[in-house]
């Protein structure tokens, strides 16, 4: 990776697109607004899950809301909006990550997916592997655990849930990842707050990569009640040193550097990959079994 690299984590509101259309060129607008000022002095700009066109509805499966969803997600073979961003990006020669939820080739299933745009190359997708609870309703999962060569980095993509499964970030970990980007919409409930807090420093301990935490803020509808997203975004060095994080949940931007130093720095505490045991992991291969003998 480059031996400093310079971050910018948007923590923002999204409107929910779902419920009326015309909200995802205010969240375009907005996107595209931040990555012009911070794209001028970071070379990674990271932007939260599902940023344009804004989170599900939460209301159990409602076909018509379906069908609304499928409408107004990115076809990536022609997206107006993934364009601009892409322009801004290579405008100025920085990297942007940004949550989108992408159509896939079957009528009415959706990724929830991140855009990976490098200047000067093909844009290239990741696809959330673990889909929770009412998520389901919305989107299929991805089936690639993937690392990005990047002109930064090695750069491995998670969203949200996935970051509970420490399986996909140690794989990213054994393909090279230097840095691991979570881009999740973590509400502000429960035990949410001390896996948002907890979790993104773990991940960067035993993988010794440094860690990007981009969470949404601000209310979204439900069939109850409006639920706000959590914030707490943050930048995390290979040690587990929170760099810098946002202060509560409001919108704000996020600013740090990681460095290949801090890369060394992490892998000289413990050699964690050289005493692996992998013959003793086998029963993470073993489907889980629930019946009882």
């Amino acid at each position: 990776m480059k031996e400093e690299l310079k971050i910018s984590v948007v923590q923002m509101a999204s409107a929910q697109a779902v419920f009326d259309p015309d909200l995802k060129a205010k969240n375009l607008e907005k996107i595209l607004k931040h990555l012009e000022e911070e794209a001028a002095v970071s070379d990674l700009v990271v932007f939260p899950e599902l940023s344009v066109g804004g989170y599900i509805p939460l209301r159990g499966y409602v076909p018509e809301l379906k069908s609304k969803f499928w409408e107004i997600s990115e076809d990536v073979r022609s997206s107006p909006g993934l364009e601009k961003i892409s322009e801004i990006a290579d405008n100025h020669g920085c990297l942007c990550i940004v949550g989108f939820s992408e159509r896939s080739r079957v009528k009415f299933e959706v990724f929830n997916s991140a855009a990976i745009i490098d200047p000067g190359k093909k844009v290239r997708y990741s696809r959330k592997l673990h889909i929770p609870t009412e998520e389901n309703h919305y989107f299929t999962p991805g089936s690639r655990i993937e690392v990005f060569d990047t002109h930064v980095g090695k750069i491995g993509v998670a969203i949200c849930y996935d970051f509970l499964f420490p399986e996909m970030i140690r794989i990213m970990a054994l393909k090279g990842a230097e840095v691991i980007v979570i881009i999740s919409a973590v509400m502000d409930m429960g035990n949410f707050r001390n896996m948002s807090y907890f979790v993104p420093v773990a991940r960067a301990i035993e993988n010794q990569v440094h860690v990007i935490f981009c969470n949404g803020c601000g209310m979204f509808k439900t069939g109850k009640q409006p639920i706000g997203l959590l914030g707490d975004s943050k930048i995390i060095s290979s040690s587990g040193e929170i760099v810098s994080r946002a202060d509560g949940a409001s919108e704000c931007i996020v600013r740090g550097t990681v460095s290949e130093e801090g890369l060394r720095q992490g892998s000289s505490f413990l050699a964690v990959f050289r005493e692996r045991q992998p013959n003793l992991y086998g029963p993470l291969l073993e489907p889980l079994d629930f019946t009882i003998d």
